[in-house]
């Protein structure tokens, strides 16, 4: 049975005393909330903001710096702070931690995607609780998350969680009305589709660069992936323990997962691809017919690209640098390859080129498919928090064989079906 895998978000107001300095007391109530947690067999990774809070007392300088350095300067002094404590608090409970930095630019790159992933799953396979943050040092502007609530959304879908806690500050959760007053009512149950932004005020929190706003918009969407989302208040005392023990009592803010989340994307893709394999080999002259100027340009790509590769390879070869051989095999294969569609489009090659891809079209239908089909066979919704002794079976790795190339949770997503999974191990 899998363990119930669950990611926490905890903001820099939540971490941040009055006078802007780390709170250590809350850090070690969360740390002793977590520890609960995993003591019940819980997987959990914590992504956690308050890098700068707690470098912002370590320095004084000389001149006056522009936002820029000082989020430079305060986060790199303070992760090495921040991480140290949590290291200490956990050590109290003999629970490993490692740190997890990236950046946006982290979940664009498929191998960065891939590597990340894979380091992540050996930390928890391990007993290891990580502990992510924004790569503060580096993310600057364009390059930066909206915030960690951001950040941890991607987290959640990248590593399949079944929940996702965002804890806000001081705010229980969603209302239908301006938080203070009395009037208003907290919103504890939003059904998939409901749209709540009228009721969303667009203010942001004192030390964060995030709001309710982002939250409500990343919630959503991570919900609409299968994941159950919660808002909570991260200044409530023992509120992780409360919103397992007692959630009926413990006021906070539920996003119901779509139950087919991923699923259903992927039985959408799965018989696209068994439908374009089919016409592939049925009647592969009138998809070369088709497509044809198409292939000859991507002939001339692969002819660029492989000239391109091979004086890659070449001059790395000059300077010493290291280039695996298959860098110039396959610059050759591809200018080889490219060559051949050019002269002829129409040709034999190309015949059988179409055949093989209809074919692993299909067998790749076929795989998603019955991933489909046996991940949602037991009847239950993916997302619920349920008594660690009646464990749900959770995926592993990327959704249902689909690779999301997420730049942002407020844009597109890419998504790469086809051969990939049998390189992503």
């Amino acid at each position: 049975m899998s363990k119930k895998r669950i990611v926490v978000k905890v903001g820099s107001n939540v971490l941040t005393r009055e006078d802007g300095k780390l709170d250590i007391t809350r850090m070690s109530a969360l740390v002793d909330q977590v520890a609960w947690l995993h003591a019940l067999d819980y997987e959990v990774i914590l992504v956690s903001s308050g890098a700068m809070a707690s470098g912002r007392g370590e320095i004084s300088v000389a001149r006056r710096l522009d936002s820029v350095a000082q989020r430079q300067l305060y986060s790199a002094l303070g992760q090495a702070k921040l991480i140290n404590h949590y290291y200490n608090l956990f050590r109290e409970y003999r629970l490993p931690v490692g740190q997890v930095l990236t950046m946006k630019e982290n979940f664009n790159s498929r191998r960065a995607y891939l590597n990340q992933r894979a380091c992540m799953e050996v930390m928890l396979d391990n007993g290891v609780i990580p502990i992510v943050n924004e790569n503060d040092t580096v993310s600057v502007t364009e390059l930066m998350f909206t915030d960690n609530d951001e950040l941890s959304g991607l987290i959640a879908q990248m590593m399949q969680a079944d929940t996702l806690i965002l804890l806000s500050n001081n705010i229980d959760g969603i209302y239908d009305g301006p938080p203070d007053d009395p009037a208003s009512h907290l919103i504890g149950h939003v059904e998939p589709g409901s749209d709540l932004s009228a009721y969303i005020q667009s203010g942001r929190s004192g030390f964060g660069r995030g709001g309710m706003v982002t939250k409500y918009n990343i919630a959503k969407k991570v919900a609409e992936e299968g994941i159950r989302v919660i808002i909570a208040n991260g200044k409530r005392d023992n509120i992780l323990v409360d919103l397992v023990e007692h959630p009926d009592a413990t006021p906070h803010t539920e996003f119901e997962p779509t139950a087919e989340g991923v699923s259903g994307i992927t039985m959408t893709i799965s018989l696209a691809s068994l439908l374009v394999g089919l016409i592939c080999i049925v009647f592969p002259s009138m998809i070369m017919g088709l497509f044809a100027v198409v292939a000859i340009i991507y002939g001339i790509i692969l002819i660029v690209s492989g000239v391109y590769k091979a004086k890659s390879y070449t001059d790395a070869k000059k300077t010493g640098a290291h280039l695996p051989a298959i860098s110039l095999i396959s610059a050759i294969l591809s200018v080889a390859l490219g060559i051949v569609i050019v002269i002829n489009p129409f040709g034999t090659v190309m015949r059988s080129l179409f055949t093989f891809a209809g074919i692993a079209l299909i067998v790749e239908a076929g795989l998603d498919l019955t991933s489909v089909i046996l991940n949602t066979s037991d009847g239950k919704k993916k997302g619920d928090i349920v008594d660690p002794e009646n464990k749900d079976i959770t995926d592993d790795g990327i959704p249902d064989g689909v690779f999301r190339d997420h730049g942002s949770l407020a844009g597109e997503g890419r998504v790469c079906s086809g051969i990939d999974r049998f390189f992503s191990g």
